[in-house]
């Protein structure tokens, strides 16, 4: 969250915030080493009720810095921690040695400012519009344009790598990338929204369990947008508490999930009369607009992608080097012909489908086990040759994975006297179908048939 412009005044060496639309004294959020402050044992999370007799909490940050920059050289202060009800008075003589400036809160490692002692304290003596007002200011892009440059840079890099993919788009490693980055981002984007959302129904939650008499208006309009009029029997009030109205969104949603933006707008946010909620509403739609835009490019260009390394692939079946060609169940549930050379695997987990038809002098005559696949209108089921040094039964069936590459045809004769011709394949270990997978797929970013 961004504070107000740094602010100097000669003084007594302290770091000091306040928030101008909330009703709150100064905050010391630092003292310096060595500095007046630190030697009259001022410290840090104190509240200063008054500077010289005047009270700090309807000033501004401005007028009330103007109050410790006079030409006195000593300042009287009101001082109260904020763990305690009682305050006190000090004075203190200042030094041309320090200056008294604007400070950011501390916040530990994965604190929000929420979770602080200073917000929880401002709970307590604001108006939960006031306290969504000062949250919200964190989202809007003026007062917060460090963090909207960072989402701004992070959107315009993968629509400039888009622009070059449409104008050179068959670089596959650059489209690689691109697809990582748009994917990372779509992803970061919208857990941004979730968080910030979270967070702003928790801040009304937590405000709620504290200032028990606080209720949301909600007349028959915004009912009816948010209660079908079969449920709005049961909800005639026009006033409902944070329980009732949490009440009101589980029974409307019957699914469970995390609250969405647009129910927080709706349920929440309106209801509690934000001066400035459409900080929320730009900052939700914003980033929902970059999410889907980067979701939308890392799609497109891994289309394309894929699309162009397999025609690629396919080109190169032509040629004499090993291609891999996937799942064999393919090949035998007759939904492809195999390629001369084309390698191919078969896994046994979760549930092994193939068996042994019978062992002949070649090898195994293998084929799918009908109750273990699922056949299509579409399948041909088939028998293929395996040239292996294994041993199984007839009938059993095979428990440990394959790797195979086809050879060809294989003819025999059967119990029947008749000829049969089915598809010759080699065994071969997966070191060696994964070397052939290594060479076939060199250069290849999207397509990856490698054998886990």
């Amino acid at each position: 969250m961004i504070f107000a412009a740094p602010a100097y005044a000669d003084g007594i060496g302290i770091n000091i915030t306040k928030y101008d639309c909330v009703k709150m004294p100064i905050y010391i959020t630092n003292v310096l080493a060595n500095s007046p402050a630190s030697k009259n044992n001022l410290t840090s999370d104190t509240f200063i009720e008054s500077i010289n007799n005047k009270s700090t909490i309807k000033l501004s940050l401005e007028e009330c810095l103007n109050l410790l920059n006079t030409d006195e050289r000593q300042v009287t202060l009101k001082l109260r921690k904020i763990t305690s009800k009682n305050a006190y008075k000090i004075k203190i003589d200042k030094s041309q040695d320090f200056q008294d400036s604007i400070g950011k809160i501390h916040l530990r490692e994965n604190q929000e400012f929420y979770e602080t002692r200073l917000f929880v304290y401002l709970m307590y003596n604001n108006k939960l519009s006031d306290i969504l007002q000062l949250y919200l200011k964190g989202l809007n892009r003026n007062d917060n344009p460090e963090m909207w440059q960072a989402f701004d840079n992070d959107y315009n890099m993968v629509v400039t790598k888009y622009q070059q993919f449409k104008k050179s788009p068959n670089n596959m490693k650059s489209n690689y990338e691109l697809v990582q980055t748009a994917q990372q981002l779509t992803y970061v984007f919208q857990e941004i929204i979730n968080n910030r959302t979270n967070a702003i129904y928790t801040i009304i939650k937590n405000y709620c369990n504290r200032r028990y008499m606080v209720t949301f208006a909600l007349d028959n309009s915004y009912l009816g947008k948010i209660i079908s009029p079969s449920v709005r029997y049961y909800y005639t009030k026009s006033n409902y508490s944070f329980t009732e109205l949490e009440e009101i969104r589980n029974n409307y949603y019957k699914d469970t999930h995390d609250i969405t933006a647009k129910e927080l707008y709706d349920f929440y946010i309106v209801p509690s009369r934000v001066s400035n909620l459409n900080d929320f509403v730009s900052f939700a739609e914003t980033l929902s607009d970059y999410a889907q835009e980067c979701n939308r490019i890392a799609s497109e260009v891994y289309k394309y992608s894929v699309n162009y390394e397999s025609k690629n692939l396919s080109k190169s079946k032509k040629t004499a080097g090993f291609i891999p060609d996937g799942n064999i169940l393919s090949v035998l549930l007759g939904y492809k012909t195999p390629s001369k050379n084309a390698v191919y695997f078969y896994s046994a987990k979760p549930v092994p489908r193939l068996e042994v038809l019978q062992n002949v002098a070649a090898g195994l005559l293998i084929r799918p086990r009908r109750e273990t696949v699922y056949y299509s209108y579409a399948s041909r089921p088939k028998t293929m040759l395996v040239s292996t040094n294994k041993k199984i039964a007839d009938e059993e069936l095979i428990q440990s994975d394959m790797y195979f590459i086809y050879q060809g045809l294989y003819s025999y004769v059967n119990a029947l006297g008749a000829r049969n011709t089915v598809y010759k394949f080699k065994e071969i270990s997966k070191n060696e179908y994964n070397a052939y997978l290594n060479k076939s797929t060199k250069g290849l970013y999207f397509v990856n048939l490698k054998a886990n």
